[in-house]
């Protein structure tokens, strides 16, 4: 991207985040997109569930948890950027580990120690009563009521203790589940070189098929129920996950060319970007100024406190001109689809939604830990269309990679229908091939009216049928 116009706006965070993201950029050298981005996810994943915004014209509550993929190359200072703005969090998970070490563990330790004393003084009163033939059945049956009891709460006491977690990079889905069931079912994902992350989700551990469908869930807040015969159920009742994954362009081509990522929902729910992030010279005097990383740190831990902490979610409302802003966003994208333009259409149908979730974020970085206080305003929504646009233009690269992908497959369908068919083939008979991935007709006609476009295929009359031959 280096097309100024084209670079992450970087102008719409409110001060304190517009501030550490310069600064961020400054410090290390490296354009606006990647600490841009980053410092979106960071104020997103410090939401968590606890905060969602209520649309008042369709009454729709949308929670804040964005997925993103940043695409950069190696040495442009992913790591540098990821650990400046991701430190907030980093020292908030060491504070929630701390006082588990500090307070959680003794206590447990204490009560195993009182469960012990317990269990050795319910044996010794059974062992008195059986040996006391006075005693009646219902008295055995209340101590071995009472012990069988004692003994339950000391399984549950000594089964190994975990220790609290927020964030995570290289995680397969299986731990994933377990993290989130451990951890009030919310969790964080920021690596700033996810190639493992993308191998787990590419199916490393799933007999290479995908492995996706707890992010899925994720997402929305949605059931999920995980069965494995070497462990227990797991089940999740609103999970959430959010994500901020740096990778390199192979990495990001290897999920862009799986079909079950791009058409299963996953990375039509991901903001991916191709950042203009460049190796940068070594500047002196660059150091990110005390107080904007004071203001910036505090901040970041007014919405972990406020929101992500919460058990109870609180909501925010948009004003009615937001709204309206809204609905106009989503009907053009709804026209551009009544026009004709479907190509990509698994991405651009989630623009709406994804907006919804950047709007929320941005009107968070302007009230913190106020922010159900508020309504989300007009300008916040304009900011989280405009950067949304500025996503879009990603999204198009990859709806210009999908059809090439789509056209490429079709074409090799057609000239296997053509070894079959020497005359030519029917329209028909093409559908029935699922030439364009379908049967659907719209679609079929579609392919081949490119096929012929681009002078691959040529029609023929054969009596009153038309058929579909090589061009010559």
């Amino acid at each position: 991207m280096d097309n100024e116009s084209e670079k992450f706006p970087i102008e719409i965070f409110p001060e304190i985040f517009r501030d550490m993201a310069v600064s961020t950029s400054l410090s290390c050298q490296c354009g606006n997109d990647i600490p841009g981005i980053v410092t979106l996810g960071v104020v997103n994943a410090a939401i968590g569930p606890g905060l969602v915004i209520i649309n008042p014209i369709t009454g729709e509550e949308t929670p804040s948890n964005l997925f993103q993929i940043g695409i950069a190359d190696s040495g442009t200072g992913k790591s540098r950027v990821m650990k400046k703005l991701q430190q907030p969090l980093v020292d908030f998970e060491k504070s929630l580990t701390d006082d588990w070490n500090k307070n959680k563990v003794p206590e447990l330790k204490a009560r195993e120690s009182e469960l012990k004393i317990k269990i050795k003084a319910s044996e010794k009163r059974m062992k008195a009563a059986l040996e006391d033939e006075s005693q009646g059945p219902f008295i055995i049956e209340s101590l071995r009521t009472e012990l069988t009891g004692l003994n339950r709460q000391m399984a549950l006491a000594q089964e190994e203790p975990v220790a609290p977690r927020i964030l995570v990079q290289d995680v397969t889905t299986q731990k994933l589940s377990l993290l989130l069931q451990d951890n009030n079912e919310r969790i964080i994902s920021l690596s700033a070189d996810a190639r493992e992350a993308v191998n787990n989700i590419m199916g490393r551990y799933n007999e290479s098929k995908t492995d996706e469908s707890i992010y899925l869930s994720a997402f929305s807040g949605e059931r999920y129920t995980c069965d494995r015969i070497t462990r227990g159920s797991v089940v999740l009742q609103q999970p959430c996950v959010s994500l901020t994954w740096l990778i390199q362009e192979d990495k990001a081509d290897e999920m862009l060319d799986s079909k079950a990522l791009r058409e299963g929902g996953f990375l039509p729910r991901c903001l991916i970007s191709y950042t203009d992030a460049k190796p940068g010279p070594m500047v002196g005097g660059q150091k990110i100024p005390e107080n904007v990383q004071k203001n910036y740190s505090e901040a970041v831990l007014l919405v972990i406190n406020g929101y992500f902490r919460q058990t109870n979610k609180v909501s925010t409302t948009m004003t009615e001109q937001a709204a309206n802003l809204l609905r106009e966003f989503h009907n053009s994208k709804v026209k551009k689809w009544t026009d004709g333009d479907r190509d990509g259409w698994s991405f651009q149908t989630r623009h709406t939604e994804h907006v919804t979730r950047i709007a929320l974020t941005l009107h968070v970085m302007k009230h913190t830990s106020n922010s159900h206080l508020n309504n989300v305003d007009e300008e916040t929504m304009a900011n989280a269309i405009k950067l949304m646009n500025w996503y879009s233009k990603a999204h198009q690269k990859l709806i210009e990679r999908a059809s090439y992908i789509k056209l490429q497959s079709g074409i090799k369908k057609v000239t296997d229908l053509l070894i079959k068919n020497p005359p030519g083939f029917e329209f028909r008979e093409a559908c029935r091939a699922r030439i364009a991935g379908s049967q659907k007709s719209e679609a079929t006609q579609k392919l081949l009216d490119k096929l012929i476009a681009s002078g691959f295929l040529r029609i023929v009359k054969d009596g009153e049928k038309s058929r579909y031959r090589k061009a010559t």
